[in-house]
């Protein structure tokens, strides 16, 4: 639905980001990577709406399940997995789960999984947009392509994904100057920690 309060043709774009946890990372371990680009979204598009959720082998399967459910019923425009190293398993189910609605929202990946194994992802899931490196340069190029509804893959940096022939496209990759302030969700529940590659 149109937002009615935009004067120009762009429209407000709902996106969901996800930390995906896996055996490999702490329960605790601050979810900085969706942070950090929920951050740049909003300075880059002030009206888009962005939810950040976590999913992990620490929760229970049913707990995995509605959170999934919410989310799919929730219709983003956009939803983003963070991928870190020991995460493929729950990746997956989570694909599966949004490619299997009727009109699945443009899905992203990043982290270390897809940013280093994309054919992994591109393999089983052709439709995924894989960012490599640093995302907000992408991120925030893609929303702003899907509020004009002007989607054009070849312009949006750091960016992996299949073209309509099945054929591997890698864009530019692009650095953001300045990372963004994470906007934490919940600083209390999380264990400071340092976060380096």
């Amino acid at each position: 639905m149109k937002d009615m309060t935009l004067f120009t043709h762009d429209r407000r774009i709902r996106c969901c980001l996800i930390q995906l946890y896996g055996d490999l990372q702490p329960a605790n371990a601050e979810p900085l990577s969706i942070e950090t680009l929920a951050s740049a979204i909003g300075n880059a598009l002030p009206s888009a709406i962005v939810d950040l959720q976590t999913l992990g082998n620490s929760q229970f399967l049913v707990e995995q399940d509605n959170l999934l459910a919410t989310i799919l019923a929730s219709k983003y425009d956009m939803i983003g997995l963070s991928c870190p190293q020991g995460t493929y398993e729950i990746a997956s189910m989570a694909l599966r789960s949004i490619y299997a609605i009727p009109y699945p929202p443009h899905i992203v990946l990043g982290n270390a999984l897809p940013t280093s194994l994309p054919d992994l992802f591109l393999a089983n899931f052709p439709h995924v947009l894989i960012v490599r490196g640093w995302g907000e340069a992408a991120i925030i190029t893609l929303c702003r392509q899907i509020a004009e509804n002007c989607i054009q893959l070849d312009a949006v940096p750091s960016l992996t994904y299949l073209d309509t022939n099945g054929i591997r496209r890698d864009t530019q990759i692009e650095y953001a100057e300045k990372p963004a302030v994470p906007s934490r969700i919940e600083p209390a529940r999380y264990f400071a920690r340092i976060e380096a590659s």
